[in-house]
């Protein structure tokens, strides 16, 4: 590997720091001569004399001769270690200065919601950290030496990373100088696709540190990389372990595996990962596994709201005063689908970006990052971009985005994250190289427009322009090339797709690729007409034998569902925020509105009937899930969102209810249980259908609403759970694991969900420790354990219940009655006849409820006396018992 810094430079940087040693040395001990001198002057000359006329006099003298040897040999070493720790101190300061510097301008250019004050949150994913408040990532990082620090595409890790390591390079020169520089950590931003391209030539990652401390630092601290890394003093930061191939993972496993045991132990790493990979790699993580696993926190929309306000009003004050026009006033966000995509940091970034430049704010995520796009563009070329390879002035009409979106498209293709990079040769060469090797695809299988000419000098000067504006950057360590998010890749992919669109061909069956699926959908986003490209890519499955192979799909009969599915990611992340800004604007009246409805609901029309069938719901379903993992958040949260707006048509909205339990992914069936409240008949058919589609699937999150504290959230919850374990047999089997395995659960609500899933099921087996719930610390629990008992019946559930007819706990006493009606026996009459005299009205009346439910002949007369009791519903039920005894 070739290094920026030559090795000449390295060595006479040392060389100047030899020299300066031995020159401290010396002037320091010439300075103790010469004190020595000044001070024993009359001394040193009788000694001199005497020694000149008699030499063998020479041990008369010892004391002033080791004076004058001693006294400036150790004032030479004195200032030779004085000089060492100036030295060294200089070597850290100029390291950190660096990463101060660059940390700054990269926060500064890529990072705006920093400067909003809304800096980078997290939360650790330990059991023993379940359910904390948010903290601000660089004190969690600072907390574990070894972290894994997951978020999803575009969440702001790498700015995470950024933060924390401007955190610990801010301290100063001077503290370094007095007080030393200690176990001051030194943070290295570190990419794991150029470490990984690195490592595979050398096993060792020692000599790759050692070389990222030369470019950035200095040779000096080049040569303690290894003793640095032993103490603990270098803080790895590295990103981009999503990007790396299966190959490129174990290698780096290795590494990483290196660094964990001795004499690395003490390292300190930190690695950042998108959470999708994370979770489809979380088997083979390796050394990651171990790591302290942390996930940034989403951007509460209510607080970047604030913070964009405040600089607005800020802003327009300033216009206001030197008469200049002012830009749109940032509206409601909650009111439009884009508000669930600006909880990630790049979207929020984007969304601050566009609106510092008067734009308007976009009503969804695809024309969103398109403006940001098209303004990175527009105004890029407005800059001193003269290239350094022609020197000619820029062109103003050739503005760099294409060369940008041919690269995303490109990446896209090869499934890269980033372009290999040879230090050799420039970044425009490469690049150059990479697009003849990989030609990015056109979006339709015979385009009737000629691929755009990219020579090598508008590819260099364009790369140089995306550097700059931060549309792309390079690794510290000059060997790979990336854009500066995920996100930005995929728009500029999907600009590509729509630049080279012909609007008449039919669509490259290669788009039905996985990685196809997010460019797609913000193509269509951003579309004039979403639902026209939406049936076109449903049309691409019209030949699924011939599809399959160049769609790299096994199995033809998979084409269908999975361009169904496409098909309505990308009709969704278009249509759901038109149709959010019309009903906003109170436009629901006009044909468009009706025409965005029909466009939706064709493929919703599709996706019902396909999905009817059993043996093909399976497929659906895997489709929808992979284009959600996809596409991301917004695919089932446009579903949810449309299902939830009663603007819209009814059939409509149980389709796309439908449509979620189809999915049946955790973030869909959150969705869902949103619905189950609604009072509409249709919709709530259609949330009971959609739950059974969504089978066993549906158990956790049906739990998890049955420990709601709404009350009619619970119920509804805990109808559905019967209705799923009655109808679906796996989901009954789910169910009782599940609840058996609640039932001794810490979590009080916990428990009751666990014995209502039970008392469901039917499940008998679980009788005694139902009975055991009877007695339950929580009297909710107790209650649930009760009905359940009723439910279930039998003389042992029966006995447990009349034990606790006496209970000091009234709720208990009630459910007991209650539950003692579920199941008439004749044993059960005094227990019913006690509670019949019980002080709480309630009682009497359960009690008196059952008594005609048991039929006993004893419980006459006692119900007659009831009959005149002074609660008017205690009366009502003992005399609707007594009517019951006289038609026996």
């Amino acid at each position: 590997m070739t290094s920026a810094s030559s090795p000449s430079a390295r060595v006479n940087q040392s060389a100047s720091y030899t020299g300066a040693l031995l020159t401290a040395a010396a002037l320091a001990a010439l300075a103790a001569l010469l004190i020595v001198v000044l001070l024993s002057g009359r001394e040193l000359t009788a000694t001199l004399g005497d020694l000149t006329q008699a030499p063998d006099h020479a041990t008369n003298h010892l004391r002033l001769l080791s004076v004058l040897i001693a006294g400036p040999a150790l004032c030479a070493a004195l200032a030779a270690l004085g000089m060492w720790r100036v030295i060294w101190v200089a070597r850290v300061t100029r390291y950190m200065r660096f990463m101060r510097a660059y940390c700054q301008d990269r926060l500064r250019r890529d990072a705006p919601l920093i400067s909003l004050g809304l800096i980078p949150m997290g939360a650790p994913l330990d059991a023993t950290d379940t359910g904390r408040a948010p903290r601000p990532m660089a004190a969690l990082l600072a907390e574990r030496p070894q972290a894994l620090l997951l978020g999803e595409m575009g969440a702001g890790k790498t700015t995470a990373l950024l933060s924390y390591a401007h955190t610990l390079s801010q301290r100063s020169a001077l503290a370094r100088l007095l007080f030393g520089v200690g176990r001051e950590p030194l943070p290295m931003l570190v990419s794991l696709p150029g470490l990984a391209r690195w490592l595979a030539a050398d096993a060792s990652p020692v000599p790759y540190l050692a070389d990222l401390l030369a470019r950035l630092g200095t040779a000096g601290l080049s040569a303690r990389a290894d003793r640095l890394l032993r103490a603990g003093r270098l803080a790895l930061l590295c990103d981009d372990y999503d990007h790396l191939d299966d190959d490129q993972r174990e290698i780096i496993n290795q590494a990483l595996r290196m660094l964990r045991e001795p004499p690395y132990s003490a390292s300190r790493v930190i690695v950042a990962c998108e959470s999708d990979a994370y979770a489809a790699v979380v088997d083979d993580l390796g050394p990651l596994g171990q790591f302290s696993a942390i996930e940034l926190a989403p951007i509460p929309l209510d607080d970047l709201t604030r913070a964009l306000r405040k600089r607005q009003s800020a802003r327009r004050r300033t216009k206001e005063k030197k008469g200049l026009a002012v830009g749109p006033v940032l509206g409601d966000l909650h009111d439009r689908p884009l508000g669930e995509s600006l909880a990630t940091a790049a979207l929020a970034a984007a969304l601050t970006e566009t609106l510092d430049a008067g734009e308007r704010v976009a009503w969804g995520r695809a024309t969103l990052l398109r403006d940001a796009l098209r303004l990175d563009s527009a105004s890029a070329a407005t800059r001193d971009l003269d290239s350094a390879a022609d020197g000619d002035a820029v062109d103003m009409d050739a503005e760099p985005a294409l060369v940008w979106a041919a690269l995303a498209a490109s990446l896209q293709e090869s499934r890269s994250g980033y372009l290999p990079l040879d230090p050799t040769r420039t970044t425009g060469e490469c690049a150059l190289d990479w697009l003849t090797s990989f030609p990015p695809p056109a979006p339709t299988d015979f385009a009737l427009s000629v691929a755009p000419d990219l020579p090598l000098a508008r590819v260099e000067r364009d790369i140089q322009v995306g550097l700059r504006t931060g549309m792309l950057r390079r690794s510290l360590d000059g060997l790979t090339l990336s854009f500066g998010s995920q996100l930005a890749q995929i728009a500029a992919a999907a600009w590509w797709l729509d630049q080279r669109d012909d609007g008449l061909g039919r669509l490259n069956s290669r788009l039905l690729r996985p990685q196809w699926a997010a460019p797609v959908a913000l193509w269509a986003g951003a579309h004039e007409n979403p639902h026209d490209l939406a049936q076109r890519i449903f049309r691409v499955a019209n030949s699924p034998s011939s599809i399959a192979p160049r769609a790299g799909i096994a199995d033809s009969q998979e084409v269908y569902p999975q361009t169904l599915a496409l098909a309505l990611g990308a009709v969704l992340e278009g249509v759901a925020p038109r149709i959010a800004h019309m009903i906003a604007r109170q436009e629901t009246q006009r044909h468009a509105f009706l025409l965005a409805q029909q466009g939706l609901r064709d493929l919703l029309d599709a996706a019902v009937v396909y999905g009817a069938d059993p043996a093909r719901r399976l497929r659906l379903s895997r489709a929808l899930a992979r284009v959600q993992q996809e596409v991301g958040r917004e695919f089932v949260a446009a579903l949810g969102w449309l299902a939830r707006e009663r603007a819209l048509e009814r059939i409509l909205r149980a389709q796309l209810v439908i449509a979620l339990g189809l999915t049946a992914t955790p973030q869909a069936l959150s969705e869902l249980m949103t619905l189950l409240s609604e009072s509409d008949p249709t919709i709530r058919q259609a949330v009971e259908q959609a739950l059974i589609y969504a089978d066993a699937r549906a158990i956790p999150a049906l739990h998890t609403e049955a420990r709601a504290a709404n009350p009619q959230a619970r119920k509804r919850a805990e109808e559905a759970l019967r209705l799923l374990t009655g109808v679906a047999p796996s989901a009954g089997e789910a169910a009782n694991s599940a609840a058996l395995a609640s039932l001794n659960s810490p979590d009080a609500a916990q428990r009751r969900v666990a014995v209502t899933t039970l008392s469901a099921i039917g499940a008998s087996e679980a009788l005694n420790d139902l009975i055991a719930r009877l007695d339950d610390t929580n009297g909710e629990v107790r209650r649930a354990a009760a009905a359940a008992l009723g439910q279930l019946g039998g003389k042992r559930a029966l006995l447990a219940l009349r034990k606790r007819a006496a209970s000091d706990d009234v709720e208990l006493r009630l459910a007991v009655a209650q539950a003692l009606g579920m199941d008439p026996a004749p044993a059960s009459t005094p227990a019913l006849l006690r509670l019949l005299k019980d002080r709480d009205a309630r009682v009497r009346a359960a009690a008196a409820t059952a008594l005609g439910l048991v039929a006993d002949k004893r419980a006459v007369g006692p119900l007659r006396e009831a009959s005149e009791d002074a609660d008017p519903w205690v009366r009502h039920a003992a005399q609707t018992s007594v009517r019951r005894y006289t038609r026996i």
